[in-house]
């Protein structure tokens, strides 16, 4: 039986695994570039990994084309 893990990232390992600062990281978010943390306590958020891949996965494609993200 397979078993599908998916990791929620804490934003001080978004900024770390995508290179972007504090605030670009909440201009991109209110861009609507990458989603609203998921609540994970009282006055805690997470990212799914997989939706921060995304992420990096459109910037290396816009780079690939020609494009700025």
């Amino acid at each position: 039986m397979a078993v599908d893990i998916r990791a929620l990232l804490r934003k001080k390992e978004v900024l770390h695994v995508t290179g972007i600062s504090n605030s670009t990281f909440y201009a991109l978010i209110r861009n609507g570039e990458i989603k609203p943390g998921v609540p994970i306590g009282p006055r805690i958020k997470a990212w799914p990994a997989e939706e921060i891949q995304a992420f990096i996965d459109s910037c290396i494609a816009a780079r690939d084309m020609g494009g700025a993200k």
